[in-house]
């Protein structure tokens, strides 16, 4: 006879005489697998804590980063155009002050179920935090493959949200950038596109504003 208990997560074995080879053999197989399962769970979580954004389930910053860099490389070697999406909810500010970030949160969530429906499969969206959120768009053709996606997030964004009986009436502001043109590299790319969606927040809001108009206008402006 045997008899076995968990402690601490793991599996411990007490033996009493009268165990056959055959049945110990199949009890230690099953705890070597109870074990591994367990530790592979661990490693599973610990995985989406570090490269998921914990609230909406998104890719956080540091996933977003390494499909960045893996992007650019690729569009590198064969010649081919990365765009970034830079998206800032406008009117946010407001639900958390007067519902609650409970509310909040549940706006975000939806937020992030909105924007995945609206990218390419091939797409990554993420939350960098706060109301901040980031398109991914690999392999594109150039501007006009761009502002469809665009277009479209836009749209999604922008329609009202019904959550616990409220409805809310917020929108996005989106700034775009694409590679090679408005930036060589992760970092100047990130930063075209955040300025564009600065751009777009001073233009009024709820619209999308490319990195090349923020150029372009410096340089009349230089001019």
């Amino acid at each position: 006879m045997f008899v076995y208990r968990i402690e601490s997560g793991r599996t411990q074995l007490i033996l009493q005489a009268g165990v056959s080879i055959s049945l110990l053999l199949a009890l230690l197989v099953w705890i070597f697998l109870d074990d591994r399962a367990r530790a592979l769970h661990a490693a599973n979580q610990a995985m989406q804590l570090a490269l998921y954004d914990p609230l909406t389930g998104l890719p956080n910053r540091k996933l977003l980063d390494e499909r960045l860099q893996l992007a650019l490389a690729t569009a590198k070697r064969h010649g081919g155009c990365v765009a970034l999406l830079f998206i800032d909810l406008d009117k946010f500010k407001p639900v958390n002050d007067n519902y609650g970030h409970s509310y909040g949160d549940l706006l975000l969530k939806e937020v992030a179920q909105r924007l995945r429906g609206s990218v390419r499969e091939s797409d990554t969206a993420s939350r960098l935090g706060g109301d901040e959120f980031v398109a991914l768009l690999p392999e594109v053709e150039g501007e006009a493959d761009v502002a469809v996606v665009a277009d479209k997030v836009l749209q999604r964004l922008n329609m009202p949200y019904r959550i616990s009986g409220h409805t809310f009436n917020i929108s996005a502001s989106i700034g775009a950038a694409i590679y090679p043109r408005d930036g060589t590299d992760a970092k100047s790319l990130t930063r075209s596109a955040d300025l564009a969606m600065y751009d777009a927040k001073n233009s009024g809001r709820a619209n999308v504003k490319f990195a090349k108009s923020r150029l372009a206008g410096a340089g009349l402006q230089e001019a």
